[in-house]
């Protein structure tokens, strides 16, 4: 009897010291970034899906970068808090919309909505230019072995 409540026991101590480890592993794992999110529009209507939104952490240099959804909406995750932060958000058609001096708070999202305005340039056209090849002139005959009558003998 005795034997078994020390084995009891035992059992007791090992899985109060296994459970403290754990409690310690997963209340250590704390938030020690922060995000950006926000919606680009045009114009003050519109929707840009596929805008490009770029934020520099201008004393380190990191760059985090992104484009915007179907629905103008992007998300940066896992930044360096603090700051300060330089974002640029740029899209054809309309004027760069740059920010400076945006500071980030630990564990807590910015969000950032943007508005951008068309530009009234002219977009140059875009010329295409191509050459015909073809892949069977005879000059282009993949790889080649030459088998000599001697190798062949061999074989």
């Amino acid at each position: 009897m005795k034997n078994k409540y020390l084995t009891l026991r035992r059992f007791n101590r090992f899985f109060l010291l296994f459970a403290l480890t754990l409690f310690g592993i997963y209340s250590s794992a704390q938030v020690t970034t922060s995000s950006m999110f926000g919606v680009v529009t045009g114009n003050g209507v519109e929707t840009l899906p596929g805008a490009s939104v770029v934020a520099v952490h201008t004393p380190t240099g990191t760059q985090y970068g992104t484009i915007t959804d179907a629905e103008g909406n992007f998300r940066i995750p896992n930044m360096n808090v603090g700051g300060p932060y330089k974002i640029n958000v740029s899209y054809v058609g309309y004027k760069t919309f740059i920010r400076r001096e945006v500071y980030l708070n630990l564990a807590q999202p910015l969000k950032l909505s943007v508005n951008m305005t068309s530009t009234d340039s002219l977009l140059k056209g875009v010329e295409i230019v191509g050459n015909r090849y073809d892949p069977f002139d005879g000059s282009h005959t993949g790889s080649e072995t030459n088998v000599g009558s001697t190798s062949i003998e061999r074989m």
